[in-house]
Protein backbone atom coordinates (compact mmCIF):
# COMPACT_ATOMS: atom_id res chain seq x y z
CA UNK A 1 0.00 0.00 0.00
CA UNK A 2 1.31 3.28 -0.85
CA UNK A 3 1.77 6.32 1.62
CA UNK A 4 -0.68 8.67 0.18
CA UNK A 5 -3.83 4.99 0.75
CA UNK A 6 -2.39 4.51 3.87
CA UNK A 7 -2.84 8.48 4.89
CA UNK A 8 -5.92 7.87 3.57
CA UNK A 9 -6.85 5.22 5.54
CA UNK A 10 -5.58 6.34 8.62
CA UNK A 11 -7.93 10.01 8.31
CA UNK A 12 -10.81 7.90 7.60
CA UNK A 13 -10.21 5.58 10.82
CA UNK A 14 -9.11 8.72 13.05
CA UNK A 15 -12.34 10.47 11.82
CA UNK A 16 -14.89 7.58 12.19
CA UNK A 17 -13.47 7.64 15.56
CA UNK A 18 -14.07 10.80 16.60
CA UNK A 19 -17.69 10.29 15.21
CA UNK A 20 -18.73 7.36 17.15
CA UNK A 21 -17.23 9.69 19.86
CA UNK A 22 -19.33 12.69 19.82
CA UNK A 23 -22.51 10.29 18.84
CA UNK A 24 -21.48 8.86 22.25
CA UNK A 25 -21.00 11.95 23.96
CA UNK A 26 -24.66 13.00 22.73
CA UNK A 27 -26.45 10.44 24.06
CA UNK A 28 -25.60 10.99 27.55
CA UNK A 29 -27.69 13.19 29.59
CA UNK A 30 -26.19 13.41 33.17
CA UNK A 31 -28.41 13.96 36.25
CA UNK A 32 -29.43 16.99 37.00
CA UNK A 33 -27.42 18.68 39.93
CA UNK A 34 -29.29 18.55 43.45
CA UNK A 35 -29.27 21.19 46.38
CA UNK A 36 -27.39 19.89 49.57
CA UNK A 37 -31.91 20.34 50.64
CA UNK A 38 -33.26 18.15 47.90
CA UNK A 39 -30.84 15.39 48.47
CA UNK A 40 -31.71 15.68 52.30
CA UNK A 41 -35.19 15.88 51.75
CA UNK A 42 -34.74 12.82 49.72
CA UNK A 43 -33.62 11.13 52.29
CA UNK A 44 -36.12 11.86 55.16
CA UNK A 45 -38.44 10.84 52.32
CA UNK A 46 -36.53 7.39 52.00
CA UNK A 47 -36.69 6.69 56.01
CA UNK A 48 -40.01 8.22 56.27
CA UNK A 49 -41.47 5.30 53.24
CA UNK A 50 -39.94 2.74 55.46
CA UNK A 51 -37.31 2.09 52.35
CA UNK A 52 -34.37 1.51 55.09
CA UNK A 53 -35.66 -1.85 56.08
CA UNK A 54 -35.28 -3.26 52.75
CA UNK A 55 -31.36 -2.13 52.15
CA UNK A 56 -28.41 -2.58 54.70
CA UNK A 57 -25.30 -0.35 53.13
CA UNK A 58 -24.64 -1.82 49.82
CA UNK A 59 -26.55 -4.80 50.76
CA UNK A 60 -30.15 -4.86 49.12
CA UNK A 61 -32.09 -7.55 51.04
CA UNK A 62 -34.13 -10.33 48.96
CA UNK A 63 -36.93 -9.02 49.78
CA UNK A 64 -36.49 -6.24 47.45
CA UNK A 65 -39.64 -8.01 45.33
CA UNK A 66 -41.96 -8.49 48.34
CA UNK A 67 -45.30 -6.82 48.02
CA UNK A 68 -44.22 -4.71 51.03
CA UNK A 69 -40.90 -3.22 49.88
CA UNK A 70 -42.95 -2.56 46.45
CA UNK A 71 -45.92 -0.80 48.45
CA UNK A 72 -42.89 1.23 50.18
CA UNK A 73 -41.33 2.06 46.97
CA UNK A 74 -44.56 3.11 45.54
CA UNK A 75 -44.88 5.28 48.68
CA UNK A 76 -41.87 7.04 48.43
CA UNK A 77 -42.13 7.53 44.58
CA UNK A 78 -45.48 9.13 45.43
CA UNK A 79 -43.93 11.55 48.15
CA UNK A 80 -41.21 12.53 45.98
CA UNK A 81 -43.68 13.66 43.48
CA UNK A 82 -45.83 15.57 45.60
CA UNK A 83 -46.02 19.07 47.34
CA UNK A 84 -45.38 18.31 50.64
CA UNK A 85 -41.84 17.34 49.33
CA UNK A 86 -41.19 20.81 48.53
CA UNK A 87 -42.39 22.18 51.36
CA UNK A 88 -39.78 19.70 52.98
CA UNK A 89 -37.04 21.03 50.30
CA UNK A 90 -37.80 24.58 51.45
CA UNK A 91 -37.49 23.97 55.01
CA UNK A 92 -34.31 22.30 54.84
CA UNK A 93 -32.76 25.09 53.19
CA UNK A 94 -34.06 28.03 55.77
CA UNK A 95 -32.68 25.61 58.37
CA UNK A 96 -29.51 25.61 56.46
CA UNK A 97 -29.36 28.94 55.24
CA UNK A 98 -29.21 27.67 51.47
CA UNK A 99 -31.12 30.02 48.95
CA UNK A 100 -33.40 27.43 47.10
CA UNK A 101 -35.05 28.16 43.61
CA UNK A 102 -38.45 26.23 44.59
CA UNK A 103 -39.85 26.08 41.22
CA UNK A 104 -36.70 23.46 40.31
CA UNK A 105 -38.35 21.24 43.62
CA UNK A 106 -41.80 20.50 41.76
CA UNK A 107 -42.20 18.72 38.48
Amino acid sequence: MNASKTNSLLVTMACSLCVTAAVAADEFVPAPALTRAEVLADLEVWQVAGMPAFVQGDNVDGNMVSAECQAALTEYQQMLHSPEFAQRVARIARQRGEHIDIASTTD
